[in-house]
Formats: C-alpha cells, structure tokens, sequence
C-alpha cells in the first residue's frame, strides 16, 4: 500500500482549497466576525469539516439502545483506529503510539468530558521535522493557520473553535443532545499539540 503523509483528505472544506493568500484573507475577515459575536454564539455552530454522519449512525443507535457512553466511545476509538492504520499504513507499533498518546477521533473520557488531541494531520513528516515551527506547521489541519504558522502570523485563540466544532458535530449526534467544547491548547498560539475538550451532560 502507497503510504500517504496527511491524514483523511475526504474531510476537507472548501477554504482547504484556496489559495494561500486568500486563505489568509478569508481567515482574517472570518476571525473579525467571529470576535465580534463572541464565543458563545460561535459555539453553537458547526464546523465546515464534519465527520461523516454515516460513519456514526450505528454508535447513535447503540447508545440510544444501552446508554452506555463507554461502550460507544470503544466504538468509535476502534473505528478510528483501523481506518488510520489503512490509510496511513501504520504498523501495529505507530498504532499503540497513537493509543497511548491519545491522539485522533475519539479522545480520552474523563468523566463527563471527552478530551481529544489531534493527532498530526501529515503524520509521517511531523516525526522528521526539525523544528518546533515545523513541527506545529505538519501538525495542523486547517490550511490556513498552517499558513499563518508558515508565516509566523498571529491569529487569535477564537478561530480554532471552528475545529473543536468537528468533535461537538460528531457527540451531538451520536447523543443526540447538545455538548459544549473548549479549545484547551492549539499549535496556532504556540502549543505543542491541538487538545479540544468536549463537555458532555451530566447524564451521559
């Protein structure tokens, strides 16, 4: 199997398409709304990557049967899991890696929240660069921070609930109830990783 350096291209959204310069253009203009309607607003939207809903319908159906969030939780970690190994041609070794850092999809559940990190987004070239820069810039997903770290721009803490909509679109409907998400560290104001915390209902 040919080993591909970025993970899940399918997931793209359009603004993954644009030029550079319009992706930096864009993301300012979008930021500037975004500040202006403050976090709470923005919190009830969705993000323009979703995770396919067809991939989730059989973990909503289970959860509405036992409401069991561990079992659900497995579910989506072990789904995770074999589609990353194919895709990326991962050994078993890279695979338990993955586990123990608690990288992708699923997250790790902490009670009643679910806090995932992103695993890097060009997996096989984030363990060859050489600098933190670098490393934050194979790590991103979103084409236009990668852009901006490139850059070494500055854009503020806001914009990267966009991405934490990805994992607030995926437990709402496996749930079916709304969850809320807070954006606890990203490589776009200079940490190490990307960490999205998911709070769930006090029931779930």
């Amino acid at each position: 199997m040919r080993k591909q350096n970025s993970i899940h291209p399918r997931f793209y959204c359009a603004c993954c398409l644009i030029s550079d310069m319009g992706v930096i253009t864009l993301f300012r203009n979008y930021i500037n709304y975004m500040s202006y309607i403050g976090i709470n607003k923005l919190n009830n939207g969705k993000c323009a990557c979703q995770y396919p809903k067809e991939r989730l319908e059989h973990m909503r159906q289970k959860y509405a049967e036992t409401r069991d969030l561990d079992l659900v939780h497995r579910m989506l970690q072990e789904q995770f899991l074999a589609t990353t190994k194919d895709f990326l041609d991962l050994d078993d070794r890279q695979l338990e890696d993955i586990r123990r850092r608690g990288w992708g999809v699923a997250g790790v559940r902490e009670g009643g929240t679910i806090v995932a990190t992103k695993m890097p987004f060009e997996f096989h070239r984030y363990f060859e660069a050489t600098t933190p820069e670098e490393r934050r810039y194979r790590f991103c997903h979103c084409q236009g921070v990668r852009e901006v770290i490139r850059r070494g721009d500055i854009f503020p803490k806001i914009y990267c609930y966009c991405g934490a909509g990805f994992y607030r679109g995926i437990w709402e409907h496996i749930l079916q109830r709304p969850v809320k998400v807070e954006v606890l560290e990203s490589v776009l104001f200079g940490g190490d990783f990307c960490r999205i915390a998911i709070h769930l209902s006090h029931d779930a």
